[in-house]
């Protein structure tokens, strides 16, 4: 008789104290949202004073303190909420850099596809014509700022085997250009 009560008990109990800890972390990451906002003006205004090759390598330095996580479907999170839970898809990390960068230099989002598997990447226009790109991979392998002479090019550093590529502005909405590989 006290297993079944126990059980009952945790039953109620368990989805109740879980409900309380999403509601608490809720209202935590509500009160930090202006404060991740403006920590992302003050890094943007940081990049202000760099070299073009710097500002990739600063940002790519940021991205070093993010923990890659996998999400089920390709949500993207705002560049502040990003910032706040640390922890993220290729499409987080490729947003944020976007995020910083827009300001200074062409910067795109980019997805490259191949059947049922996908990457999200930051574009930079080089001021030499060339393409250059920030992601989750470029973080953890510490391979970096390799120039690309087309978009093309570019994607199929990214996925040897790409279908197509989908470009977007910085802010990850108004796509600019789908390509098909031949």
């Amino acid at each position: 008789m006290h297993k079944s009560t126990l059980w009952f008990g945790e039953q109620i109990l368990k989805p109740f104290f879980y409900f309380m800890l999403n509601r608490r972390y809720e209202i935590r990451k509500k009160k930090l949202i202006p404060a991740a906002k403006s920590a992302l003006v003050s890094l943007a205004d940081n990049l202000n004073t760099q070299t073009h090759i710097s500002r990739l390598h600063r940002v790519n330095g940021y991205l070093k303190g993010f923990t890659y996580k996998e999400d089920r479907m390709d949500y993207a999170q705002k560049p502040y909420l990003f910032w706040i839970s640390k922890e993220g898809g290729c499409e987080d990390y490729a947003l944020f850099a976007c995020e910083l960068l827009h300001i200074y230099m062409p910067c795109w989002y980019m997805t490259v596809h191949k059947k049922s598997e996908g990457h999200g990447v930051c574009v930079i226009q080089n001021p030499n014509g060339t393409y250059s790109h920030i992601s989750n991979w470029s973080v953890i392998r510490n391979c970096f700022v390799n120039e690309y002479p087309t978009l093309n090019e570019l994607a199929r550093s990214i996925l040897p085997t790409w279908e197509w590529y989908v470009l977007r502005e910085y802010n990850y909405w108004k796509v600019i250009s789908i390509c098909m590989t031949d």
